[in-house]
């Protein structure tokens, strides 16, 4: 198992990169814009989400909001390594493959298992 969790680990640092990459593409700089323009500060709770508040440090200092990109995607990495740290801490818990075509139904049948009367 450790094996595909390393293994998963290493291409998540690669998709987390492709995923922002194409959330600022696909407009989250201009919602960010909106977000400001319609009042919402950098103290509304939403914008505590990785990277709300470096986009719109950007935006407010007239800094070019495309530069904070890769820091939005180490930021990212460095919490998704933190939460595989606190998982790892769990020694019962279960890893799933979710490149895998059969994932949605391996998880289903263990979803089904765990939910059956002892």
């Amino acid at each position: 198992m450790d094996k595909v969790k390393r293994s998963l680990v290493r291409h998540d640092s690669e998709k987390i990169a492709r995923r922002t990459r194409i959330m600022f593409e696909t407009g989250w700089v201009d919602e960010e814009r909106g977000l400001l323009a319609a009042a919402f500060g950098v103290d509304v709770p939403g914008m505590n989400s990785l990277g709300y508040q470096d986009i719109a440090r950007a935006l407010i200092t007239g800094e070019d909001a495309g530069k904070v990109l890769d820091t939005v995607i180490t930021r990212t990495r460095q919490y998704a390594k933190r939460q595989e740290t606190f998982f790892r801490r769990y020694a019962d818990s279960y890893w799933y493959d979710v490149t895998s075509p059969d994932y949605p139904g391996v998880v289903e049948r263990a979803v089904e298992a765990f939910l059956q009367p002892e």
